[in-house]
């Protein structure tokens, strides 16, 4: 997707990687997984990290207040992220991904053009290999 639309939207944002989508895939196709609120808690704990060094900025505080489930944080403090935060943030985000790629995977299934190579059959990617496995 992000060849073919790259000069459209921005991927390097939340909103422009959800407008990406929702404009990409058909209403309530992909709506309730794009806008899931795990992507917010996982852009807003990732922005804090990366542009603040963990410290809370007022980015961080007004994410607070538009986003639930955030790790607490004080203006000018490291933000309260530990362990158990990290592994319910990535363990949600990565099943809302999962869901969206099944979701994706099922549409482009379902809408191939007639007479269009067929997609490959549902057979799992090898651990370390980069092709996936062949198919009889």
């Amino acid at each position: 997707m992000g060849t073919i639309l790259k000069y459209k939207y921005s991927f390097s944002t939340l909103p422009g990687i959800r407008r990406a989508y929702l404009d990409a895939f058909p209403e309530n196709t992909v709506d309730q997984q794009i806008m899931d609120s795990t992507f917010d808690q996982l852009s807003a704990v990732r922005n804090v990290i990366i542009h603040s060094a963990g410290v809370c900025d007022d980015n961080y505080l007004q994410s607070q207040k538009e986003t639930e489930g955030l790790p607490k944080g004080e203006k000018g403090e490291k933000i309260k992220l530990n362990g158990d935060h990290a592994y319910k943030l990535l363990f949600n985000c990565q099943f809302t991904c999962g869901v969206l790629i099944m979701i994706v995977d099922q549409w482009i299934r379902d809408n191939q053009r007639p007479n269009a190579r067929p997609v490959a059959a549902e057979a799992p990617i090898e651990a370390g290999t980069a092709d996936p496995p062949k198919t009889a």
